[in-house]
């Protein structure tokens, strides 16, 4: 049965604060692969390990595909989270649009530091464009601190003169670390995803 995001969140920041302490990021990223387990993936849709650009991924794909494609940049913080704990997510995009889907395994602070994240996003982009045969048939998305990985390396490979990709998808986008833009402010009771208590 699929878990709704609000209760999964719920349950990840029950079971952080049920420990007592300070979560370790191992302890985080613990937490993010057991609650991630509990959605399964969409039936209908195969997982297989790939490289885009010599960046680990996870590639989804069903029966039907397109040759459009999306590269996924999942959330986590920017030190939890995995292509795997968020099949249960990633799975709806190839079973609603046919497109194949790359969740990029990324690496995450605090071992690698600003900005790891972004060059493995760039090379990873870059392989994509050659198998899509055109960035017409990419879009980026990503969830919480995905989405604000998917706005820099977007506004990077601007720098880098890259071909920009058909769009992006932004799901509650971590963006400003400050967390004190007009958004935070607004959305509290509309975000379902990136409350402040959570930030």
């Amino acid at each position: 049965m699929k878990m709704p995001p609000k209760k999964f969140l719920s349950l990840l920041k029950a079971n952080m604060e049920g420990q007592n302490k300070t979560p370790s990021v191992d302890d985080m990223r613990e937490e993010f692969e057991r609650e991630g387990r509990r959605n399964p993936m969409i039936n209908g849709i195969t997982d297989s390990t790939a490289s885009l650009g010599g960046i680990p991924c996870l590639c989804l794909e069903n029966q039907t595909q397109t040759q459009n494609h999306i590269l996924y940049l999942h959330g986590g913080g920017y030190v939890g989270g995995s292509p795997e704990s968020h099949k249960g997510v990633t799975s709806n995009f190839p079973a609603q649009t046919n497109a194949k889907l790359w969740s990029l395994d990324y690496r995450r602070s605090p071992e690698n530091p600003f900005p790891a994240a972004i060059d493995d996003v760039i090379l990873a982009y870059n392989a994509l464009i050659d198998i899509a045969g055109s960035s017409k048939r990419i879009v980026i998305a990503g969830d919480s601190a995905g989405g604000g990985l998917t706005v820099a390396s977007m506004l990077r490979a601007k720098e880098l003169d890259l071909p920009m990709p058909a769009g992006l998808a932004l799901m509650s986008p971590w963006t400003n670390l400050h967390m004190d833009g007009w958004s935070h402010k607004n959305n509290i009771e509309k975000d379902f995803l990136a409350s402040p208590e959570m930030l």
